[in-house]
């Protein structure tokens, strides 16, 4: 029977106040790219998160206002599941198709049904599954969803890790995390494991305990403070915080009151420069008009001295109407009555004159205005020089050293926070090993005969990542295979871990994307996904260099995605990654964050 696989639909942040952002995925290859600090990273711890990680999403300044999650998953059967959950964490509110909406907690419980692990634990058939906790004790506990996590989503600061792709890291969770492994690879879990009593090495068990507590205290950086000095400490520090807290928004309150002045008096200078120009302009034009004015009145002068001496000449020819003196008829007019001439050019000149001695009067309150205008602007010249004085000498210089403080108290704070963690980690181990001490030495112990890894199972897988890399063009991937040991493979002979971390990025890609074609193509149990937070951003800004780490001169990258774009839809990648991938993609489904607010989708939030 083909085990279940569940695919991720739609990522998105809702609030009451502001306008809801979703993401948008398809099955096969999902990329988002684009600028650093657009939430690309973010979106990722928020898919972690709706999966049942952590107690609340990481606290950045623009997922303020947003008060939920929602997650939209499909499973391979067809059901379509709805998750939401309140940004700050708690449980879920879970519907699967159109039934009623019910809420599941977001901590596994195998004794229960209500919680989200054991339904999507029941979606993957592995719901019964059980994996070995502790390989000295003989413990045995049920397989949580969150133990599959670490396989489907491997986020930036995880992926060039030079330890193992299957193992976190923590000693104590080397065990179960090998089991999972296990349980992927050959679909069997621990649940037939047998327990064989064996006396327990107590004084292994102390050994080891004391290592821990002496590791711990090298973490420290200096002598073991006790707990109630280290809380007097953490409450200092907590009102020193707000203190300076409330100094920067103070601080900020007067610089944007400066910040406000300086705009008002940007403005009303702009506005008393366009008044001047505009002044300036009918200046130039009433003085033209004045000119016009004057060559009108001479002119009209003119004619009318013209007028004056024709009427003392002699008995001509007419020079207007050109009749002889014996046909002229003086006690009549002709067309050309020169006293009406010279009486309507006296008329003009007066309306001129009355005029031009408006437009004087018009042209020297202009003047006036423009003087007044020019010792406004100088005014204004000086309050803009000293507002912006203010903010750039004064203001500004305080507030950057105010938010610097602020800083170093709060790295202060969360110094002390984890030397108030290892504190407690280390009194209990003093305490567990003061248990230890205070056991019955016969007390009967226990260990567990576990099975190990079939060699051939890892051959297969080792032959699927070696097959990866060569389609990637990943140099020297001729021979691959897995080291039980370091629980990794190795490269021609090198070690996964021992590579730079642009490689040891990439591997991981290919570990964690072998995993899943691997328990695709062989009918095991895996949910079917994978998130991969940047592979390839080592290779950005790579200098030319004849070592192996030179990708930046190979295809590497274009192969990477063209092999991703080309895999079946039932096997679902999403790559989070800032350089953008080859434009002959044909399948993907690629998301851009441009990083500018006047582009369309400047990142995950809008602005």
């Amino acid at each position: 029977m083909t085990p279940s696989r569940i695919q991720i639909q739609r990522l998105g942040f809702s609030s009451p106040t502001k306008e809801s952002t979703v993401l948008d995925f398809r099955p096969g290859l999902n990329i988002l790219h684009g600028a650093s600090n657009t939430g690309k990273s973010f979106m990722a711890h928020a898919l972690d998160f709706m999966l049942g990680g952590g107690a609340e999403l990481k606290d950045i300044s623009e997922r303020v206002g947003y008060d939920r999650v929602t997650l939209d998953i499909i499973a391979s059967s067809g059901s379509n599941i709805h998750l939401e959950r309140g940004i700050d964490g708690g449980n879920f509110l879970f519907k699967q198709d159109s039934d009623k909406s019910i809420n599941l907690s977001a901590k596994h419980d195998p004794k229960h049904e209500d919680n989200l692990s054991r339904y999507l634990l029941s979606l993957l058939g592995l719901k019964q599954a059980e994996i070995l906790h502790s390989k000295n004790e003989g413990k045995k506990r049920s397989l949580s969803f969150r133990d599959l996590v670490d396989h489907l989503i491997v986020h930036e600061e995880t992926i060039i890790k030079d330890s193992s792709p299957a193992l976190s890291g923590q000693h104590m969770g080397v065990t179960p995390e090998k089991s999972v492994f296990k349980l992927l690879v050959t679909g069997i879990d621990d649940s037939a494991f047998v327990v064989i009593k064996k006396p327990k090495n107590d004084t292994l068990s102390l050994e080891l305990i004391d290592q821990l507590i002496a590791e711990y205290k090298a973490d420290m950086e200096g002598e073991v403070e006790s707990s109630d000095a280290i809380k007097e400490q953490l409450e200092k520090l907590a009102a020193s915080i707000e203190k300076q807290n409330q100094a920067v928004d103070s601080i900020q309150e007067d610089l944007q009151d400066s910040l406000r002045i300086r705009n008002d008096l940007s403005e009303k200078r702009e506005n008393i420069l366009f008044r001047i120009d505009e002044i300036a302009g009918l200046l130039e034009r009433f003085g033209l008009l004045e000119r016009h004015y004057t060559n009108d009145v001479k002119r009209l002068e003119a004619i009318k001295e013209s007028g004056i001496l024709l009427t003392f000449l002699d008995y001509k020819d007419c020079p207007l109407c050109g009749a002889i003196p014996d046909s002229q008829n003086h006690a009549q007019s002709c067309d050309g009555d020169i006293k009406s001439i010279i009486d309507a050019a006296t008329a003009e000149i007066l309306k001129i004159l009355q005029l031009k001695k408006e437009l004087g009067k018009t042209v020297s309150e202009l003047k006036t205005e423009q003087d007044l205008l020019k010792q406004s602007l100088e005014k204004h010249d000086k309050e803009l020089d000293n507002i912006q004085q203010i903010i750039t000498r004064k203001q500004a210089p305080k507030l950057i050293d105010n938010q610097n403080r602020f800083s170093d108290l709060v790295k202060k704070q969360y110094q002390v926070t984890k030397s108030k963690d290892i504190c407690e980690k280390i009194a209990a181990l003093e305490e567990k090993k003061q248990q230890y001490k205070n056991q019955r030495k016969n007390t009967p112990q226990s260990s567990t005969e576990t099975g190990t890894l079939s060699k051939m199972v890892l051959g297969d897988f080792s032959r699927k990542i070696e097959e990866l890399l060569v389609a990637w063009g990943f140099p020297n991937a001729d021979r691959v295979y897995f080291d039980e040991q370091k629980f990794d493979i190795v490269i021609s002979d090198k070690p996964r871990g021992s590579h730079g971390k642009g490689l040891r990025a990439i591997t991981h890609a290919a570990f964690s994307i072998g995993l899943l074609e691997y328990c695709i193509t062989k009918g095991l149990p895996h949910p079917g996904f994978v998130l991969l937070d940047s592979p390839l951003l080592a290779y950005k800004e790579k200098e030319p260099d004849p070592g192996d780490e030179n990708i930046a001169q190979t295809d590497l990258k274009d192969k990477f995605y063209r092999y991703l774009d080309s895999m079946d839809k039932s096997i679902q990648i999403i790559i989070v990654e800032n350089i953008r991938p080859p434009s002959d993609l044909k399948n993907a489904n690629i998301i851009y964050f441009t990083g500018n607010t006047s582009i369309k989708r400047c990142g995950l939030f809008p602005v």
